[in-house]
């Protein structure tokens, strides 16, 4: 039947045969049971009974053989185990597994003594390794069982293999509780294995240092005598994660093991061993570092010495004991930033640390490379009592830093009202303080925000209307804030609404609200009278359109009364000509009538050529006088001949003027 089965496939979806039945004299092949009832139905047939193949059946088998295996296994019936391992062969033994856990490494996790011999027995590969990484010897490692470690040694098992994170069988039994044992039958088999890393960098010594576990430590150091110098991936050695874990013990065996120069060494984030301790609040460790001798001075990659840490962090307690064993303070010694103890003391704002601080000599008035005193540091985070203290010890509140600002400006810029009044009742004028620094005290309440502060200063007399370096007053600032009720205040307290900054567009504060689009606060100042910019120079240029269309009606009226006074002026002088020379004619006619003497005019003609019996002596001929008209006069002048009836008027004015005899 097997041999038919291996060239049939099924019925319905001609896919791989598992099952097989008989109808009548036919056999049917089918890959699955829904097949089956699949081809019944089409072929209305009562269901039949379906036999799995003999190759489906071979493979279960053997899987249900290795599951028996691991429940006896579980079980520890040893009986039955052996009789199981008989049946499956060696290569099947290596690669069965329960859940990614091969035979030996599940007998090591969950079975016995005897589970594990038996296995052993049959030449198992003792280096199986689960999905993980881990060997049955690490698993016996973890567990800190010595009988199976030693069960596994010796049957040659591999010591140098390392799991997913780089770990040896060493490794692990140096996290285990009880490990020391394990270990040390570890090192007799194979003792470089103390030098082997994990993935971090880590040997054993690393763990053992950091887990406080002495003996290892100690017997770690007996095999790898260098360890105490090695590094991990951070750079750090065993004794700073002794010193950072607080392993006291482990700290001073690892100083004076063979006067090894470790104390002061660097990791790569520029911690000595003294920081890390401060940082994890570790005093024992710390104090047993300052006993040893390390160096105080040292400074880390942030320019802090171990006083300034443990000042900066608030360590009151490591604080006072470096304190007590240093001796004389460098008080006025600086970081990297130029700040003293005392600065980071304000900073944190420990007032204990900062009388024991001045009390050992520090200077209260010490500047760091932004120009500040230690009242800075203070005033920016409102610590009040501190600045009481500070002030009592006569600091000085006029010292200027480098942005140009006294530590009244950072009260006020915080919002620290209770430091602001502190300052302002010590403050003899505040006039001085507005003339030193960058901005006015005010100008940083309205750019800040801060209202309560901005009305205390009103209520001081400050000026309002003072300008900074680029012009703009308070308005502005709190206008290009969006800080509406800041410009209401101010404008209450007689602020100009349309002040001019220095820029060459001539901002105003409802230039700055526009800019930076505060549509509420633009409104309010609309609503104030406030204008723009471009309102200023829109009135200006209507203001100068004015002006000039009345200039140019002006001298429009005045070209057209001049034109015609000319026009007037000429008609006049060519109606006088034409009268006299009328009257002179009019003088002449007379005359000519009164003697009749008409004179002759004479004229020659020209001789034409080629006519015969031409002359040129002159013809005499008596002509009439000429006829003049006062038209001819005038079209002659050109004188109102573009209007006919100016030239009507004259006319008629000259015919009124004969008439007259005149």
């Amino acid at each position: 039947m097997s041999g038919l089965m291996s060239d049939e496939c099924c019925c319905v979806c001609k896919q791989k045969v598992h099952y097989y039945s008989r109808h009548g004299k036919n056999w049917l092949f089918f890959c699955s049971e829904q097949c089956q009832q699949k081809y019944c139905k089409e072929k209305q047939i009562p269901p039949m009974i379906l036999v799995e193949t003999e190759s489906q059946t071979d493979e279960e088998d053997e899987n249900d053989q290795v599951s028996k295996i691991f429940k006896h296994i579980k079980s520890n019936d040893h009986t039955q185990l052996v009789d199981k391992l008989q049946v499956l062969k060696k290569k099947e033994l290596d690669q069965a597994k329960l859940k990614g856990v091969p035979l030996l490494c599940y007998a090591v996790k969950v079975g016995s003594f005897r589970s594990i011999q038996v296995l052993l027995d049959t030449g198992i590969d003792v280096n199986q390794t689960c999905d993980n990484g881990k060997t049955a010897l690490m698993l016996a490692c973890q567990q800190a069982s010595a009988e199976k470690v030693q069960m596994l040694l010796n049957c040659g098992v591999n010591l140098r293999l390392q799991d997913a994170e780089g770990q040896t069988a060493l490794h692990l039994a140096t996290l285990a509780n009880k490990g020391a044992s394990c270990a040390g039958l570890l090192l007799k088999a194979d003792h470089s294995m103390a030098s082997i890393c994990d993935k971090y960098g880590q040997s054993a010594l690393h763990l053992a240092a950091k887990r406080g576990h002495l003996p290892l430590v100690q017997l770690y150091l007996l095999h790898d005598r260098q360890g105490v110098k090695e590094k991990d991936n951070l750079g750090r050695l065993p004794l700073h994660w002794a010193v950072q874990e607080g392993r006291t013990n482990c700290v001073e065996y690892l100083l004076g093991f063979e006067n090894t120069m470790v104390i002061d060494e660097v990791d790569d984030l520029g911690n000595t061993p003294i920081h890390l301790g401060i940082q994890h609040n570790k005093q024992q460790a710390v104090e047993t570092l300052v006993d040893k001798g390390c160096n105080l001075d040292v400074v880390d990659d942030d320019g802090k010495t171990p006083l300034m840490l443990a000042l900066h962090l608030g360590k009151k307690n490591i604080f006072n004991m470096i304190v007590q064993k240093q001796g004389p303070l460098k008080a006025d010694a600086g970081d990297e930033q130029g700040m003293t103890a005392l600065h980071h003391a304000a900073d944190v704002g420990n007032l204990d640390f900062c009388k024991t601080l001045v009390e050992g000599g520090a200077k209260v008035d010490t500047l760091c490379k932004l120009g500040r005193s230690p009242i800075f540091y203070c005033v920016m985070n409102g610590h009040t009592d501190c600045v009481k203290y500070l002030m009592d010890k006569r600091a000085d509140l006029y010292i200027i830093d480098n942005p140009k600002r006294l530590p009244l400006h950072y009260a006020v810029a915080n919002g620290h009202v209770e430091t602001t009044k502190l300052l302002i009742s010590s403050i003899i004028d505040m006039k001085t303080v507005d003339e030193k620094a960058y901005q006015s005290v005010l100008q940083v309440a309205a750019l800040s925000g801060q209202e309560v502060i901005l009305q205390l200063l009103l209520k001081q007399g400050v000026d309002c209307e003072r300008k900074d370096t680029e012009g703009c007053t308070a308005l502005h600032l709190a206008a290009g804030e969006g800080h509406t009720k800041c410009c209401d205040i101010l404008i209450q307290h007689g602020a100009q609404v349309n002040p001019e900054d220095n820029s060459n567009e001539r901002n105003t504060p409802l230039d700055f609200a526009y800019k930076k689009e505060h549509a509420d606060t633009a409104e309010f100042l609309r609503s104030k009278g406030g204008v723009t910019n471009g309102d200023r120079k829109e009135q200006a240029v209507m203001e100068f359109r004015r002006k000039h269309a009345a200039i140019v009606i002006q001298r429009a009226w005045r070209y057209y009364w001049g034109r015609k006074r000319i026009e007037h002026t000429r008609a006049a002088r060519v109606i006088q000509a034409a009268w006299r020379a009328y009257q002179k004619k009019k003088c002449q006619r007379k005359d000519n009538e009164e003697f009749g003497v008409i004179p002759a005019k004479k004229k020659e003609k020209k001789k034409e050529k080629g006519k015969p019996g031409w002359n040129s002596s002159t013809v005499i001929r008596h002509t009439p006088p000429p006829s003049y008209s006062m038209f001819d006069m005038l079209n002659k002048n050109k004188i109102g001949t573009s209007n006919p009836a100016r030239m009507t008027s004259y006319v008629q004015m000259f015919k009124n003027s004969a008439a007259n005899g005149s």
